[in-house]
C-alpha cells in the first residue's frame, strides 16, 4: 500500500510538472505571436485558464487573456483560416489593451471577449503557432477620451479644422476651432450628440453650430454635417470591418464609450501564405 501510495505521489508529480510546462508554453507562445503580429510595440503579456486539470492535455481551454499596453498598430493581427482536421478549443478570447493606438486612434482602453474559438493543434504543437479555425460572436467595448478623440479629428479632418478644444457635458459633446468653409477659416463652436449607424459608423446629430459668433442657418447645419458625418467609420477608418459592429455610444465624464459585437473574420482573399 505504501508504494502503491509513493507511486500514485511520484505520478501525479510528475503530471503537474507536464502540465505547468504546457501552460507555460502555451502563455508564452501566444505572448510571443501577438508581440510580433503588433510589430514588437508596446509591452504584451498573456494568461492561460485551463478547463480543469486535463484541459491542456485535451487542447480544451477555458479562457486564454491578452493583455497589451503602449501597442501601436493600423489593424488588428486576427484572422480566421477554416480548414476541416484536429482542433483545440477556446471559450473565451479576450483581449485587454490600454494607451492603444488604432489607426491613429488613441484608445484608452479596448475590451474584446470573443467566445467559442477554435485553434489548430497541429500547429500549435508541432509549429509553435496558434492559427484560428473558427470564432463566435462576442461583446467588446472602447473607452475614448475627449483627447484622443480631438487627436484622432485632427488628423481626419486636417485640411478643415484646426486649433480644437473638446469637451463632454451632460452626455454631449463640445468643440470649440477654427474650421475652414469655402477656403475661409471661421471661428466654431458646435455641440451634439453621438449615434451609431448601420453597425459601422458614428454620426454627430443634433448638433449646434456657431460660425463667427453667429447661429449657422438650418441650411448651413445640414451642409456642415454633410462634411463631417461620418465622424468615425469603423471600416475605412480603422480597418475594423468583419471585427466590430456598434450598438451603443455613450458620452460620459470619461469621454466616449463605444459598445457592440465583436468576432473574428476570415482572412482575406488577397495573396498570401495561408497556414
Amino acid at each position: 500500500m505504501d508504494d502503491l501510495l509513493k507511486n500514485l505521489t511520484i505520478g501525479l508529480f510528475a503530471f503537474l510538472i507536464v502540465h505547468r510546462g504546457l501552460e507555460d508554453r502555451a502563455r508564452h507562445d501566444t505572448a510571443r505571436q501577438v508581440r510580433e503580429a503588433f510589430d514588437n510595440t508596446g509591452s504584451v503579456w498573456a494568461k492561460i485558464e485551463p478547463r480543469g486539470m486535463l484541459g491542456l492535455f485535451a487542447s480544451d481551454v477555458w479562457a486564454v487573456d491578452i493583455y497589451g499596453k503602449g501597442i501601436r498598430t493600423e489593424r488588428l493581427p486576427f484572422s480566421l483560416y477554416p480548414r476541416p482536421g484536429w482542433k483545440g478549443s477556446i471559450r473565451h478570447l479576450r483581449l485587454h489593451l490600454t494607451d492603444f493606438t488604432l489607426a491613429g486612434l488613441p484608445i484608452d482602453r479596448f475590451e474584446a471577449d470573443v467566445p467559442f474559438v477554435t485553434y489548430d493543434i497541429g500547429h500549435a504543437l508541432w509549429k509553435d503557432r496558434i492559427v484560428l479555425r473558427d470564432a463566435g460572436t462576442g461583446c467588446a467595448e472602447v473607452r475614448v477620451s475627449a483627447q484622443g478623440l480631438r487627436s484622432f479629428l485632427l488628423r481626419k479632418y486636417e485640411t478643415r479644422l484646426s486649433d480644437v478644444l473638446i469637451w463632454q457635458q451632460n452626455r454631449k459633446i463640445y468643440l470649440r476651432g477654427t474650421f475652414s468653409l469655402f477656403a475661409a477659416p471661421l471661428p466654431f463652436v458646435a455641440s451634439g450628440r453621438f449615434a451609431p449607424r448601420a453597425g459601422r459608423y458614428i454620426d454627430l446629430i443634433e448638433p449646434t453650430f456657431f460660425l463667427n459668433r453667429a447661429p449657422a442657418t438650418p441650411q448651413m447645419t445640414e451642409f456642415i454635417l454633410k462634411q463631417i458625418n461620418p465622424v468615425l467609420d469603423t471600416e475605412r477608418d480603422l480597418g475594423l470591418g468583419g471585427f466590430f459592429t456598434i450598438e451603443t455610444v455613450e458620452i460620459g465624464e470619461d469621454g466616449l464609450r463605444i459598445r457592440g459585437q465583436t468576432t473574428i473574420p476570415p482572412a482575406s482573399e488577397t495573396p498570401m501564405r495561408r497556414p
